[in-house]
């Protein structure tokens, strides 16, 4: 049904010779995320971590181009303790029309920051934006879901940092890590999508 999906909205985006955009929100926590890893025999790994409420928000944007046939990735990562609404999604929304020339398509989920005002009233005066959504409590269709695994799970597990700045830095590096490869963008919207995608 997913692949169904997106072959509908990649014909479409070729044929109109747009951008299609995937979003979706994430956030990094200073609470370590847990990976088995190897230790000397009856001495098992402690991660001693301080804090475990202090988080950092993250919206981020996989940019397929039908023109330059690569995978790109917009992010951006709130200060410590706030959150992503409607205003701060539209804010990210202006900055990715600024450096995507001509129509674009966006894929997202349902959820009430991507439907609010601050976001309407962008999608009302901006030309060549069309909105369209992931299918419901499917979280797997989406590709940016795959950054967010690949960030924690592989590049940041069993992290213990002194302190949010370190997490930010640590977040933000890793982001701008996948950025730097789009055959690795590629494979999450194949993992998502299927091998034709």
């Amino acid at each position: 049904m997913a692949q169904g999906r997106a072959a509908r909205h990649q014909k479409k985006v070729s044929e109109e010779k747009a951008t299609l955009v995937l979003i979706d929100e994430a956030c990094f926590q200073l609470l370590p995320v847990r990976k088995r890893t190897l230790a000397p025999r009856g001495e098992t790994p402690q991660l001693k971590a301080w804090d475990r409420r202090s988080k950092f928000s993250a919206i981020g944007a996989i940019a397929i181009s039908r023109t330059r046939h690569r995978p790109g990735l917009l992010f951006s990562i709130l200060p410590q303790g706030e959150n992503f609404n409607s205003d701060r999604v539209a804010a990210f929304l202006r900055t990715m029309r600024r450096r995507i020339p001509g129509p674009i398509h966006i894929i997202w989920d349902r959820a009430n920051i991507h439907r609010g005002p601050a976001v309407r009233k962008f999608l009302a005066r901006a030309k060549g934006i069309q909105t369209h959504h992931f299918p419901a409590y499917a979280p797997e269709t989406n590709p940016v879901e795959g950054i967010w695994g690949h960030a924690k799970y592989h590049q940041m597990p069993n992290l213990v940092v002194p302190g949010p700045a370190e997490l930010a830095i640590a977040a933000e590096t890793s982001l701008n890590e996948i950025s730097g490869r789009p055959n690795l963008m590629r494979a999450f919207i194949q993992h998502a999508w299927g091998p034709s995608a």
